[in-house]
């Protein structure tokens, strides 16, 4: 089953949040801001590796799982 992304996870604030609760968001890839696949989304952060990324990430009532 493809991965079938609601639409406001596309909008630039909900990105930087995401990003944000990974690391430090950086950016977006031009895809995802054109919105030229919008099936998955594209961010840039820096993370230190050595920590455990969180498993999922809780966006009001949705849930994401990390893949």
């Amino acid at each position: 089953m493809e991965p079938n992304p609601h639409v406001e996870f596309f909008k630039t604030k909900i990105l930087i949040k995401i990003g944000n609760s990974l690391g430090t968001f950086l950016g977006i890839d031009e895809y995802t801001h054109n919105l030229v696949l919008a099936q998955y989304a594209q961010i840039c952060i820096l993370a230190n590796m050595s920590d455990n990324l969180p498993l999922e990430i809780k966006i009001t009532t949705f849930t994401m799982l990390r893949c």
